[in-house]
């Protein structure tokens, strides 16, 4: 039986509008996807590794495929 794969919903570098709570929004980018498969090799999961600044530091921080979508719909 032939596996066929998708690629992640979103590219490395896109940039969206990130916001952690109900606190103010921060310009943020994709840096890394993560893809996990399981033995058969069928992917089971994608996690986006983020950078945006705060307090002149740069975080990176893991968020699933909806908060990307989320942002990206409310702009």
């Amino acid at each position: 039986m032939k596996r066929t794969h998708n690629p992640p919903r979103f590219a490395i570098g896109q940039a969206f509008e990130f916001r952690a709570g109900k606190k103010e929004s921060r310009p943020a980018r994709i840096v890394d996807i993560l893809q996990t498969y399981d033995s058969v090799g069928d992917r089971v999961d994608v996690v986006y590794v983020i950078e945006y600044a705060f307090c002149a530091q740069m975080i990176k921080a893991r968020v699933g495929d909806t908060t990307i979508a989320k942002a990206l719909a409310s702009a």
